[in-house]
């Protein structure tokens, strides 16, 4: 529970507090040195800069960790390619059904809206969806690919798997905690920004993320590379699609 504890303190230190220094210590240099830099270049590298600090940092602290599930996943060697198959056809299913239920609310609304002459449109993207698009149009496209398809998932999952579910009594407890918390951190740009049934909307395709990475989680013995590997996997597809319609 203190590693825990210790994990989830990193991480906010690093999320808000690390993230500002960041800022300002990039932007010092980039007046400093006169450097021609766009907003959206310079987001990719401080967001870039920030995760490999919270990387570092929880590598430290859970690096044995970290060697012990790895030995206990190469212990069984047959089965992993099995298990992360497995795993990402659980992620998929359920994320893939949560954003067809959540775009068939948006589309219904619509016609309610319509019906009643009001042009009220719900938001479903939220702005973290939106800046990493932007992010990956420009030539820092490689900054935001290495933060969102590498660094982020095993920071992430490291938080909100390993030490949330450590720091919970139970299983249901860190299911729901966690899912819960996963989904409120990717949409806390959002907030004061939309209406209160667009944040609803936005948040439960990474509840359910959570919830889903959760139960891999838990079925795969609480070993933390698999969530890992399978979130790394969803976010890198993901990122690959963006950079193909773009």
């Amino acid at each position: 529970k203190n590693k825990a504890l210790t994990i989830i303190m990193a991480y906010l230190g690093v999320y808000f507090v690390g993230a500002l220094l960041v800022s300002i210590v990039f932007s010092f240099v980039v007046k400093i040195f006169n450097i021609t830099i766009t907003d959206y270049e310079a987001n990719s590298y401080i967001n870039l800069l920030t995760y490999l600090i919270l990387f570092i940092s929880l590598i430290f602290i859970c690096y044995k960790d970290l060697g012990k599930d790895f030995n206990t996943l190469k212990e069984d060697k047959k089965n992993i390619m099995y298990k992360i198959l497995a795993s990402y056809g659980i992620f998929y299913v359920i994320s893939l059904s949560v954003n067809i239920i959540i775009q068939n609310i948006d589309y219904y609304s619509n016609i309610v809206n319509n019906l009643f002459g009001q042009r009220n449109h719900l938001t479903l993207v939220s702005d973290n969806q939106s800046v990493i698009e932007e992010m990956l149009k420009g030539r820092s496209a490689w900054a935001m690919i290495l933060a969102a398809g590498f660094l982020g998932p095993i920071c992430e999952e490291l938080v909100f798997r390993k030490a949330i579910f450590d720091a919970c009594k139970t299983k249901e407890m860190g299911i729901i905690l966690s899912s819960s918390l996963f989904g409120m951190i990717h949409i806390i740009s959002s907030f004061g920004m939309y209406d209160g049934l667009s944040l609803i909307l936005m948040t439960i395709p990474y509840i359910f993320s959570g919830v889903a990475l959760s139960i891999i989680y838990i079925k795969n013995d609480c070993n933390i590379w698999i969530p890992t590997i399978v979130h790394t996997l969803s976010n890198l597809i993901s990122i690959l699609g963006i950079l193909i319609l773009y």
